[in-house]
């Protein structure tokens, strides 16, 4: 749990003099209808103060310092949902309050002829890119806001020059409608018994039945707005007290004021208070019950419904399952009595192959003792034809001896004719092997003599290819010798340029300047002259392009930086988000040059305009040249939509 007494962190804002019936979901209600997320704590005062208040004090965190700065600003004062007329969320950005030091000056703003439909949710996001806003609410048309710093508060006059503003002190409260017989001590005394702080100075006007308080700070008048309940209390929008649009600003009515400085409400009220929150949770507990009943009825009568379902089911498929078993049964009966009668059959005709195999065999018999009858004659005609085999054996002997016999002559013939067909065939081998020899010495030689002549002329062509790499690598070594001397000297020539073109540009801005504090007027003033001259400028290697002489569409100051010679900002910086609010505020400050400047610039700005134009290879830097070229393209497309718009395209 955070402590409010010591953390001061910019998400945080503490809700001041609360009722001690309060609670944390009231205070989120009214940041959740602004679409804030927040988290509450709530504390007594007398934790952090040490002395019985009977008040709480309630710490806020937000999820950025963007909503805190947005609420702080827009619901000072708002009413609490579900809690007394008089509870009003007093904001603060410290606590305690430091009372010993002077508080520090806030410039206060009302306007005039606002739109009816006109929020303070608005207006501050439409004033807050000027400078910290630190109250802003919206009264009768009229919007009223403060800022730090009067600068500020002049950037807002000077860009919204056709609105009627007057100044006035944030700090000082007008209470009209006073007694015409009310004193300054009592007037003075009411206001030291509300206890919020320094006041300095207090006034009545008795003719106008007024009188004035003024704080030491607005937060002072702020808590007395949402403290003092008799009288209407309202800001004065100038010096002028009869400024009649500011009266009842917040009319506030409640119980008379009692001698303390705190109100509690009264035991009654809270008791039934207290009883009507517990009819209310026993009606919603009797609900959740019936409606827990009736959804376990639902559940039961789900139950029984399935359960039916599934016995139905079970049942008709059991049926069907002792049909498909009845039919089955049919079935094998029919099947076993055909198997009886192929029985049957099949053994009746076994019996029948029986007694023909039976009778077959006894024939076979008959002709098996016919058979062993005949075998004896063949066996006496076998021996006279083996006689007859054995003559014709041996003279078959005697004729192959014979063969043989001429065999072995006419083979001691052949080798004898083979070996001097050998002999000869030697001393042939032997000349031709000669001859090759002679042959083979003779090659030699000549590919010796050969290879030498080669080799002569392989170191000529050798040498020659390196005489003529080495003339070539001098020529070239030439060659880029004279192109780095080219280069350095068009580089230093571009230097000069673009040093030239940057003092050119630097006079030129400081002649629309004029030592003018920078704004948006001065923003559009250079850019309408940049681009006369860009739109006209022939850019070259004496004419170079730079940072300098593009017409970026920016709202950001120039400034020059004298080391670096370069503008305060980069191409870098040039966003889509800056173009768009560069032309958004050019529609309301130049309604009548919005389309032709949009016009002009999205023709100036098309990549095919400065390829066409060749204006980027006028810059020798890589860096320099690739930035200045993404931040065209950036221009470029941001620029499209925003063309298509000007001319009534979707």
């Amino acid at each position: 749990m955070l402590n409010p007494t010591v953390n001061h962190d910019p998400t945080i804002l503490y809700a001041l003099g609360l009722p001690p019936d309060i609670n944390y979901l009231r205070i989120e209600q009214i940041f959740r209808q602004s679409d804030m997320i927040v988290a509450v704590s709530i504390y007594p005062e007398s934790s952090i103060l040490g002395k019985a208040t009977g008040l709480v004090v309630a710490l806020i965190q937000f999820t950025s310092v963007a909503d805190s700065e947005k609420a702080f600003a827009t619901l000072q004062l708002s009413h609490i949902p579900g809690g007394l007329p008089q509870a009003r969320l007093v904001l603060s950005k410290l606590y305690p309050l430091d009372d010993q030091h002077p508080a520090p000056l806030i410039v206060g703003r009302a306007v005039t002829q606002l739109p009816t439909n006109m929020t303070a949710s608005v207006l501050y996001d439409f004033i807050r890119p000027f400078g910290p806003v630190e109250h802003v609410e919206i009264v009768d048309g009229t919007g009223i806001f403060h800022f730090k710093d009067e600068l500020h508060a002049q950037k807002v006059e000077n860009s919204l020059a056709t609105l009627d503003f007057q100044s006035y002190e944030p700090s000082k409260l007008i209470c009209t409608k006073l007694s015409p017989n009310i004193t300054e001590e009592t007037y003075k005394k009411h206001f030291e018994k509300l206890d919020v702080g320094s006041i300095v100075s207090i006034e009545l006007v008795a003719d106008k039945n007024e009188g004035h308080v003024v704080y030491q700070t607005p937060l002072m008048a702020y808590k007395t707005r949402g403290r003092s309940r008799r009288h209407t209390i309202r800001k004065p929008v100038s010096a002028i007290a009869e400024m009649q649009l500011l009266r009842s600003l917040i009319p506030l009515k409640g119980p008379p004021e009692p001698d303390d400085t705190t109100w509690q409400p009264f035991p009654t009220e809270k008791l039934y208070r207290e009883i009507g929150s517990l009819k209310a949770q026993l009606s919603k507990a009797n609900q959740n019950h019936q409606i827990e009943v009736n959804r376990m009825k639902q559940t039961l009568q789900l139950e029984r419904n399935t359960f039916k379902l599934a016995y139905d089911a079970a049942e008709e498929k059991f049926r069907g399952q002792a049909a498909l078993y009845q039919i089955d049964s049919e079935s094998l009966k029919k099947q076993m009595s055909d198997m009886e009668s192929q029985h049957k059959l099949t053994q009746l005709s076994f019996e029948t192959q029986v007694a023909s195999i039976t009778s077959e065999k006894e024939s076979l018999h008959a002709k098996l003792a016919e058979v062993e009858r005949n075998c004896d004659g063949w066996r006496d005609k076998f021996d006279v034809v083996e006689s007859r085999c054995s003559v014709l054996e041996f003279d078959l002997a005697r004729i192959r001896n014979e063969e043989a016999r001429k065999e072995r002559e006419r083979k001691e013939t052949d080798d004898a004719q083979r070996k001097r067909d050998l002999d000869e065939k030697r001393r042939r081998m032997r000349e031709m092997m000669e001859e090759e020899r002679k042959e083979k010495v003779r090659r030699e030689q000549e590919e010796v003599a050969q290879k030498n002549r080669e080799e002569a002329m392989r170191k000529a062509r050798e040498e020659e290819a390196l005489r003529q790499q080495e003339e070539e690598a001098r020529r070239q070594h030439e060659e880029r010798r004279k192109r780095e001397d080219g280069v350095a000297e068009r580089e230093s020539a571009w230097r000069a340029a673009t040093l030239d073109e940057y003092h050119r540009c630097r006079v030129r801005d400081y002649n629309i300047s004029q030592g003018k504090h920078w704004d948006s007027f001065l923003a559009m003033e250079r850019f309408q002259v940049v681009l006369a001259e860009f739109e006209t400028c022939k850019f070259s290697q004496e004419h170079p392009l730079t940072l300098e002489n593009i017409p970026w569409p920016t709202l950001s100051s120039i400034v020059y930086n004298p080391k670096s010679l370069t503008l305060g900002f980069y191409a870098e910086e040039i966003t889509w988000e800056e173009v768009e609010r560069f032309f958004s505020t050019m529609a309301f400050q130049c309604p009548n040059f919005y389309k032709e400047f949009v016009e002009k610039t999205h023709r100036m700005f098309h990549p095919d305009k400065w390829r066409a134009r060749r204006i980027l290879d006028t810059v020798q830097e890589p860096t320099l040249r690739k930035s200045l070229e993404s931040a065209g393209n950036v221009v470029s497309q941001a620029i499209t939509p925003i063309w298509r718009k000007s001319r009534g395209e979707a």
